[in-house]
């Protein structure tokens, strides 16, 4: 219960048939905040109970523009028509917002949860933000848990004395090892003399940052301007190395009473650092051969007396219209090719969908019952494997479905942008042309054929 409140806030209604949303009460306009739309300055009078059913037309099922240029405004339309309702009698959902699966995760809790807090609560700010420092934390070439490990040092987690004793969990603030008065984490990974003898803080010293300046600015220097001297001291690109085992050396002889001395653990550090780098650049090779091999083994196994069909769509931000694009090849070498510039979805995954069921359409009318799709877009794949994964998708996912059934053979397969060059071709030169149009032929058209003919229609 204690989440209700943030997880409201990143809903959106998903639009069905419209029967079960409220227009002026419940957030279904898809804007980087899901909202109610608003009105319109011809709109005296919002009735709670209208629902968006009164503006999508029975006989099309798609939205009535003169109800909606009458009672929305005009800012909110193009979001709006973003919106496609549902072809059959669906009943409307909910997404969150802020995926393009519209699946909540914790990572996107998260985020909004930040920007709410942003919004709320004016921060007095005593020092430079770190928040860039520990979202840089973990894009650091090094174990997990030494990435964990920093970040902790930098939020103020790590288990010393003086935070310790800032938390009640002790009385004594003083350092373990050197006898300081207080163990600060500063003085932990820099100052004390035995991680002061590892070599790392000398490294920084010549560029002026000085013992007494505070953590952020060293790990700053580590994280950002190391490179400046790393010609100079190799040793300071193993520093995540060299500050986890600080940490290790440390509760050593806290907890065990050994002492290991500043040259074992700079040794230490040293050669784990190096055998991690080894273990990576062989991972690496494994992984850019796993990732070829795919695409090969597809093509191999894919029937070669199947009939196959290249999809993809073209979406770009500030664009009215999108374009779609499909080809086909069957198994006598006959082709065929399909454009269409429609208005543009509400995402490019979207468009993605909206471009596969239009195919997957066309296919059946040309007496296609046997189909090999191919796209270019992980995300369309994914959803076709796993429906359930992707509430955002239910109502394309729903006509996908009735138009699946009526192949006899259907797969759907994920290959290289580079091998997709003839529907991806299509698709942005449906989407230049800027208009509305639906165009199919065994003969790609030019631009001519669209200049001749300002409405062109399906051929």
């Amino acid at each position: 219960m204690a989440g209700k409140s943030l997880l409201t806030s990143g809903l959106r209604k998903t639009i069905g048939a419209g029967l079960n949303t409220c227009v002026w009460t419940e957030p279904w306009i898809p804007d980087i905040v899901a909202r109610p739309p608003r009105p319109s300055d011809r709109v005296t009078y919002r009735h709670p109970k209208l629902l968006v059913h009164s503006f999508i037309r029975r006989d099309t099922r798609g939205w009535d523009t003169n109800l909606l240029l009458e009672y929305f405004h005009p800012e909110d339309i193009p979001l709006i028509l973003k919106l496609r309702p549902s072809n059959t009698w669906s009943m409307d959902g909910y997404a969150w917002n802020y995926t393009k699966s519209g699946v909540y995760s914790v990572k996107s809790g998260y985020k909004r949860l930040q920007e709410i807090k942003a919004c709320d609560v004016e921060v007095q700010v005593v020092q430079p933000s770190i928040t860039g420092l520990q979202s840089h934390v973990w894009s650091i070439h090094a174990l997990g848990k030494m990435r964990h490990f920093m970040w902790q040092a930098l939020t103020g987690c790590i288990a010393t004395t003086e935070r310790l004793a800032y938390r009640h969990m002790g009385t004594d603030r003083s350092c373990p090892r050197c006898g300081d008065p207080e163990e600060t984490i500063n003085h932990l990974l820099f100052e004390c003399p035995p991680p002061f003898r590892c070599g790392l803080y000398r490294t920084i010293r010549p560029f002026r940052v000085t013992s007494r300046v505070p953590l952020f600015i060293k790990t700053c220097f580590l994280f950002w301007k190391k490179k400046n001297v790393a010609h100079m001291e190799p040793l300071i690109e193993t520093f995540p190395w060299i500050l986890w085992y600080i940490w290790k050396t440390r509760n050593d002889k806290v907890f065990n009473g050994k002492e290991v001395s500043p040259v074992d653990t700079l040794q230490l550090a040293s050669i784990e650092a190096e055998c991690w780098r080894k273990a990576n650049l062989l991972e690496d090779s494994e992984e850019e051969e796993t990732q070829t091999a795919p695409s090969t083994i597809s093509t191999l196994l894919a029937d070669p007396q199947l009939p196959t069909c290249q999809i993809d769509a073209s979406w770009i931000e500030n664009d009215t219209v999108s374009g779609l694009g499909w080809f086909y090849k069957d198994q006598m070498g006959v082709e065929r090719f399909g454009l269409q510039g429609c208005r543009k979805n509400i995402s490019p995954l979207h468009d993605e969908m909206e471009g596969l069921i239009w195919a997957m359409s066309c296919l059946q009318d040309l007496l296609c019952t046997m189909i090999h799709i191919e796209t270019d877009c992980s995300g369309l794949v994914d959803m076709i494997v796993n429906p359930t994964d992707w509430p955002a998708f239910a109502f394309e996912l729903v006509s996908f479905k009735r138009l699946k059934a009526g192949f006899s053979v259907f797969n759907i397969d994920r290959i290289p942008r580079t091998k997709n060059l003839r529907a991806d071709s299509l698709a942005k030169e449906a989407r230049n042309i800027g208009v509305l149009f639906s165009h199919i032929d065994q003969t790609q058209p030019d631009r001519a054929f669209f200049r001749n003919d300002s409405s062109p229609t399906s051929t």
